[in-house]
Formats: structure tokens, C-alpha cells, sequence
């Protein structure tokens, strides 16, 4: 039984297969075909929608064309372009504005000078070769305050071109600059002075502008000095003040400079002042004196009370001759308070006549009395 049940099912699968198959078959060729029938008219869908997209973008293209030469203003060849309402207006005190019309597309030229007539002959200043009829030219880097002499030109497609007659515009004057302080840049002078003696400083100051300066000095006592700066000083300029002090002490004097807009620099310097030191009228005092003697030299040693130099005169009769000019001596100008001086190359057996003498720092001087020694026989 069971084996007459696979033999049923065995048959029903070969029968399946061969009539099944051959309908799937059938079936898959028609819906390939259908699907390559799609595919070639989907390809041609496409390129009659590319044809019809690139006809439509040219016809842009050419109404386009077509509608800018219907606006662009040619003109006849041989005729040049007509310029009109040309005008000349400064912007700024370095720039301006030139605007014209023509009647038809023209390029666009600009001469200018400081100088009359303007030379139209040559390259033109500024040049824009885009074909309009309403002109507008922007001038720069010009001169502050200045008058400018233009002529504009303009030549259409067909190679006509015209120029204008001359006109003239003014640039506005250059904005005043903004005021900076002046500079105080040295002061030289002493750091130490006398009672009543006399100090002198020298102020250089400067000024940017190049104004005129004018100078407060506070002494530091009660003396206040004003002064004006030379008119024949440029940019920097310096002055000179005096002045004295009647008691000892430091002061800070100030000294302030001030330019015409009343912007101001200070700077201050101190001294010292100091009583002038006891006058010393008082001659040294000698002593102590000893002589050494030979056949030919006499040596003689003082001291002094303070420092002083030393000198010593001599000859072979008495009274003698104390003159720097017309005596005989020998010195020596170290100020010291220990003195020692030697005559030489005297004669033998011979009395000499002397006089030593000593002269301190104040000038006073304090000359001994006249005494005689006797050089040694051989």
C-alpha cells in the first residue's frame, strides 16, 4: 500500500514539471518583453524631452539677443555720440564725481589738469569701455583746496567719438588735523650753584604743528618767568632762561611749554645752592726751617701751617730780588705742608742772601725774612 501511494506522488511531480515549466517559461519571456518595450520608450521620452529642453533654452538665448540690440542705442556709423548734462562735483576734499549722458551706448574718458587747457589728445586719465549711456566717473588721490580743469569723451560701437568742451571743479578744503600737546625734549643745565650766582638752562621743546610756544618757568623761590619761542624756530625750538637763588637750599624749578591751542608738557630739573665757602685771607704760617749745606748746594726745608707751594730766592747781595720777573729762584707749585728746596751748582766758600716764601689756595702768600748762608770751601 504504502508503495502504491510514492508511485502516486512520484507521477503527480513529473507531471508537474512538464507542464508547469514550460507556462513559467512563457510567461517570464512576455514580461521581459514588456519590460524592453517600456525601457525604449522611456528612452524616448527622454530625448524628445532633452530636444524639446535645449530648443526652449536657445529661443531664451535668442529672444534674449534679440531684445538687447532692440536696446542697445547703436547710432549711424559716421555720426559721433551726443554728450549733455555734464557735471563736475567734489565728494571730498581728495576725491569727485564727473557724470555725463550720451544718446547712444559710448564708452567712457576722463582727462583732467591743475592746468588749463587740459590735453584731450593724449590717454585719457581714467578709461571704462563698457557701453552706456549714463556716465559716472569717480576721481581720487587729488590735491585738497585745488581747482581741476576736465573734458570728458566717448566713442559708441561704430567707432564715432566726441569729446566735451572744458569745465572746472574746486576740492574741498582738507579737514584741520587733530592738535597734539607739545614735547618738552631736554633741559640742560648746572645742578649746583653759589648764592648769586648766576645758572643758565637751555629748554628744547617741540611741536608737532610747528606753533608758536610759549614757556612758564616756576624757579622754585617766587620768581615766575614768561617767554615766547623764537619766530624763526621750525618744529623744535629751544629757549634759554637765567637766574639766581639769594638763599641756599634745592629747589625744583618747572619749567612748562605751552602751544597756541593751549595744550601744555611739563618737566622739572632740581639744584643745589649752597652758601658760598668762608674767604680765606690768611697767609700760612712758616716754621720749623732747616738748612743742609755742601760746597755747591744749599738745601732748605720749611713747613706750613696749611697747604701751600714753595719757593725760594736767592743771590750773592743782600736785598733780594723777590720778583717772579727779575729774581732768581727755584719753586715748587704742589701744595703741600711739608716744603723742601735745592740750590745747586753754587760757587764754593760763597755767602748767598735768601728768602723763602709759601702761597696758599686763596692766593695769600707769606714770604720769610731775608737770611745768609755760607756754601762750604773744598
Amino acid at each position: 500500500m504504502k508503495n502504491v501511494y510514492l508511485k502516486y506522488i512520484v507521477s503527480g511531480m513529473l507531471l508537474t514539471m512538464l507542464v508547469v515549466s514550460p507556462l513559467v517559461g512563457l510567461a517570464k519571456e512576455k514580461d521581459d518583453d514588456r519590460d524592453a518595450e517600456n525601457k525604449d520608450k522611456s528612452s524616448m521620452d527622454l530625448e524628445m524631452e532633452s530636444k524639446a529642453s535645449l530648443s526652449a533654452r536657445f529661443m531664451d538665448w535668442y529672444h534674449a539677443r534679440i531684445a538687447k540690440a532692440q536696446i542697445l542705442k547703436l547710432g549711424e556709423k559716421g555720426v559721433a555720440p551726443v554728450i549733455s548734462e555734464l557735471t563736475a562735483t567734489s565728494t571730498s576734499y581728495k576725491s569727485a564725481k564727473i557724470t555725463w549722458m550720451t544718446d547712444v551706448h559710448a564708452n567712457s574718458s576722463v582727462w583732467f589738469s591743475t592746468t588749463t587747457p587740459v590735453n584731450a589728445s593724449s590717454t585719457p586719465a581714467v578709461f571704462h569701455r563698457g557701453l552706456i549711456t549714463n556716465h559716472v566717473i569717480n576721481l581720487k588721490k587729488l590735491e585738497a583746496d585745488t581747482t581741476y580743469y576736465v573734458v570728458v569723451g566717448s566713442k559708441d560701437r561704430q567707432g564715432d567719438a566726441t569729446t566735451s568742451a572744458q569745465i572746472s571743479f574746486k576740492t574741498e578744503p582738507a579737514p584741520a588735523s587733530v592738535n597734539r600737546a607739545p614735547v618738552i625734549e631736554k633741559i640742560v643745565g648746572p645742578d649746583s650753584l653759589l648764592i648769586n650766582q648766576e645758572g643758565t638752562w637751555t629748554v628744547t621743546a617741540s611741536d608737532k604743528e610747528n606753533g608758536v610756544l610759549t614757556y612758564a618757568v616756576d624757579w622754585g623761590d617766587t620768581g615766575i618767568l614768561l617767554q615766547s619761542r623764537p619766530d624763526d624756530s621750525a618744529f623744535v625750538g629751544t629757549s634759554t632762561f637765567s637766574h639766581r637763588y639769594t638763599s641756599a637750599g634745592t629747589y625744583n624749578i618747572r619749567f612748562t611749554v605751552k602751544d597756541d591751542q593751549g595744550l601744555t608738557d611739563t618737566d622739572s630739573v632740581r639744584v643745589k645752592v649752597s652758601a658760598p665757602a668762608p674767604v680765606d685771607t690768611t697767609a700760612p704760617v712758616m716754621s720749623n726751617a732747616k738748612v743742609s749745606v755742601s760746597a755747591d748746594a744749599i738745601v732748605l726745608a720749611w713747613k706750613t701751617d696749611e697747604k701751600a707751594t714753595s719757593r725760594l730766592f736767592f743771590g750773592t747781595t743782600a736785598s733780594v730780588d723777590t720778583s717772579t720777573t727779575t729774581g732768581k729762584f727755584v719753586s715748587n707749585n704742589t701744595l703741600t705742608t711739608d716744603h723742601e728746596l735745592k740750590l745747586s751748582g753754587l760757587q764754593a766758600n760763597t755767602l748767598y742772601f735768601m728768602k723763602a716764601q709759601s702761597t696758599d689756595a686763596s692766593g695769600n702768600a707769606k714770604t720769610s725774612g731775608e737770611f745768609s748762608v755760607s756754601t762750604l770751601a773744598f
